[in-house]
């Protein structure tokens, strides 16, 4: 994603998992996180019925992003090679 001719934030995926996404933290409150995940679901909700992506369970702010936009815990884990605690967030098409 660019603005004003220059990166702006990307997303990375495999499948119909969403991997990253990532604004420049200098662009951040600008409504770009939306941008980005609004363009990044439209482009794999032409070829999966359902998407997933993985977030931290203590980022708040993330989970109750994502919950806004239509994503729903699908389960819970812990990541042992870090030690944390993660969700898994689904949405599907539609």
């Amino acid at each position: 994603m660019t603005l004003d001719d220059a990166v702006a934030g990307h997303a990375v995926s495999t499948g119909p998992r969403i991997d990253q996404l990532m604004i420049d933290d200098r662009l951040h409150r600008r409504g770009l996180w939306t941008l980005l995940l609004a363009r990044i679901e439209k482009r794999l909700f032409r070829e999966h019925a359902a998407l997933e992506l993985e977030s931290f369970r203590d980022n708040g702010r993330a989970n109750t992003f994502y919950r806004k936009h239509g994503w729903q815990v699908a389960s819970a884990h812990r990541n042992e090679e870090y030690g944390v605690e993660m969700v898994t967030l689904r949405k599907e098409a539609g």
